[in-house]
């Protein structure tokens, strides 16, 4: 994780954070499709691994964005509305847990 922030704040002062976010999620999306291709641990490690970084590059990203565009008065409240509809979604699942298959809740 500190890894990735400090390779964060290197290529902030080269590129903007909106192409810095796009390059993570597309390598993230790249690294997250390996293991359709293939299951050869060789693969999979340096994949996982590089998957982790941009996780790490991710976080410092995500938190400058939100400062450019959720105005400090209303960040906290516009994050938490976010969360509700997922606590509903918690609930739920956890309510008829016991009636699901395995294969609807995975």
């Amino acid at each position: 994780c500190s890894l990735g922030a400090f390779i964060f704040s290197t290529l902030m002062r080269k590129y903007p954070v909106l192409i810095i976010m796009e390059s993570v999620f597309l390598v993230s999306a790249v690294c997250l499709a390996v293991p359709i291709f293939t299951t050869k641990p060789a693969v999979l490690m340096p994949t996982f691994c590089l998957y982790e970084l941009m996780i790490g590059i991710f976080w410092p990203g995500i938190g400058t964005l939100r400062s450019e565009y959720l105005p400090e008065k209303h960040r906290t409240t516009i994050m938490n509305l976010y969360r509700i509809p997922l606590n509903f979604l918690v609930m739920a699942v956890l309510l008829y847990q016991g009636s699901m298959t395995i294969r609807a809740v995975f």
